[in-house]
Formats: structure tokens, sequence, C-alpha cells
């Protein structure tokens, strides 16, 4: 373990990490790194990512200013596994690369403990990079009709993004601990601070 203590956020699509992570600003003060917009930043006109993706994706994903439209790029990804791995292995290094100097820089500023919000941390193996595993869990219906209604995609879409994951189950298995998120925002802040305030404790002996 190095001197910054690494909290891994994970879950499934649409159960509720972006929930758990503004309970944990707001009410116990831990920063929060979120790689999805670090993959939104990395990717801006200007930066290598927009460079990259636009080489092998083409100009049909940008939106009328130049900028890569995610919803275009997010419909040609899902539709065909080998285009997102694609994608993957051109972000992949970049988010990792910016999440590393995040964390250096909190571990300057004298924080203890980080928590990283990221999505595919076991799909990606990031599991190791980390020194405790938190699921933020709902089932997958809930998933369903919350990704529906958050991305305005149909079922067959939502599906699709589904399965592109680990299922929420089997993530549940691997976890060091998990939040049910299904019961409504209480019962989840609740939860939170009992799982993060036992990680505060571990971490301090």
């Amino acid at each position: 373990m190095g001197k910054i203590v690494k909290v891994g956020l994970t879950g499934g699509i649409a159960t509720g990490k972006s929930t758990v992570a503004r309970i944990l600003e707001d009410r116990l003060g831990i920063p929060v790194i979120n790689s999805d917009q670090i993959a939104r930043d990395v990717v801006k006109k200007g930066r290598i990512g927009y460079k990259r993706v636009v080489e092998v994706f083409g100009h049909g994903i940008l939106d009328s200013s130049g900028e890569i439209d995610r919803a275009k790029l997010g419909k040609l990804v899902f539709d065909d596994p080998q285009k997102r791995r694609l994608l993957e292995s051109i972000l992949h290094p970049l988010i990792t690369q910016e999440i590393d100097r995040r964390v250096k820089e909190k571990e300057q500023e004298g924080h203890k403990l980080i928590v990283l919000e990221i999505p595919l941390l076991f799909e990606k193996g990031l599991q190791n990079r980390v020194d405790y595993t938190v699921v933020v869990y709902a089932p997958e219906e809930q998933q369903l009709d919350r990704l529906m209604k958050r991305d305005g995609l149909s079922l067959e879409e939502a599906k699709k993004r589904l399965k592109a994951q680990i299922p929420i189950d089997e993530k549940i298995k691997l976890a060091d601990f998990v939040i049910d998120n299904s019961k409504g925002v209480n019962y989840t802040e609740e939860q939170t601070l009992k799982v993060f305030n036992e990680i505060l404790r571990n971490a301090s002996r």
C-alpha cells in the first residue's frame, strides 16, 4: 500500500455510483476521481485522444462544433464488440495515466484516502491497483429501467449496454464491500457512511 489509500468504486451501468460518490464528497469530504469524466476530457478537441479516435472512427462521429458526439460514438461501438475493444485500447492508457496524475496530486495535498470511480474496474483488471473495492448494487431490471429513462434508450439498446459489462451479481462476488442502491437515497446514504467509516478505520490502523 502506498501512502494514500485507494478505494475502487464500481458497479453496473445505472446502479448509482454517482449517487454514492456525491455522498462521499458531501458528507465525508473524500475526494472522488471519476474515470468517466476523465474519458470525456481526454477526447476533447485538441487532445491526443481526440486525434486518435477521429483517425480510427472517422469524422462521422463529430457534432456540428467538431467535438466528438458521445451518443454517435456510443451507438457505433455498442453495436460492434470489436470496435468497442478498439476504442478502449485507445482510451484506456490515457485514462489510467490521468488517474495516476490526479491521485499523486491529491496525495501531495495531504489526503489519506481517495476514491476512484471506475465502472469497468473488474472488466479491465484494475482491482489490483486499489486497496479496497466497493460495488454499488441495483438489480438488473432496475438498471434497465434507469438506463432507458436516463439515456433515452430502447430496451434492446439498454440490454446491449448491460451485456458489455460483467453482470452485477458477479461483481458483488468480487467486491470487498457492497452498497445496495435499490431502496432509496436514505438507505444508500446510511450504507455508504457505514462502509466508508469502516474503510477509514482500517486505513488509519
